[in-house]
């Protein structure tokens, strides 16, 4: 929903305003200042204060936190699986699906020049469970160390790319350009 705009909000409110109807709307208010510059606070708090004036012209509506990175479908599924079981006539034939998030582990190398051997360790050990295009590397910086990332990674024969849209091998991006794609393992 952080990709909305706000004149979709006011319409949205005013239509169900007329409607004895529900809607729910995921966002994560982390993205709304994805195309601001780092530090351009006072533009975010000017659109933050917008989008939430906008979303407060939907009628009845009930606000709900999740705790958990929004993409976590097994807190979501349980959430609507609980409120659907209180307001149905009926028992819900279902089960709440597996899906959940994965262990996060960090490492540390003394120096950069560590880093794309460490990668490929990561990699390597991945692997076992994954196959390489479930797999994707995340870099913050400028794209020359994605690139010096990439060719270390082919040196030592594992299967890099760039490209979001080359199905064969790890992906290596940014945060920015990753946004709105899965991988199993990052």
């Amino acid at each position: 929903g952080q990709e909305f705009a706000t004149s979709w909000y006011e319409e949205l409110g005013s239509l169900l305003a007329k409607r004895d109807t529900g809607l729910t709307v995921f966002y994560d208010l982390n993205q709304l200042g994805g195309n601001f510059g780092p530090g351009d606070t006072k533009r975010y708090e000017h659109r933050l204060a917008t989008w939430n004036r906008a979303v407060a012209t939907i009628p009845n509506c009930t606000h709900i936190e999740l705790s958990i990175n929004y993409r976590n479908s097994r807190e979501i599924a349980e959430y609507y699986y609980d409120v659907l079981s209180d307001v149905l006539p009926a028992r819900i034939n279902s089960e709440v699906p597996v899906f959940s998030a994965g262990e996060v582990i960090e490492h540390r190398t003394a120096d950069q020049q560590h880093v794309p051997a460490l990668i490929s360790d990561l990699i390597l050990k991945l692997q076992r469970d994954f196959v390489p295009s479930e797999i994707a590397v995340i870099c913050v910086g400028d794209s020359a160390r994605m690139n010096d990332i990439v060719a270390f990674l082919r040196s030592v024969s594992i299967v890099a790319t760039t490209d979001l849209d080359e199905r064969a091998g790890v992906i290596v991006t940014t945060p920015r350009i990753f946004r709105g794609h899965e991988r199993k393992a990052v």
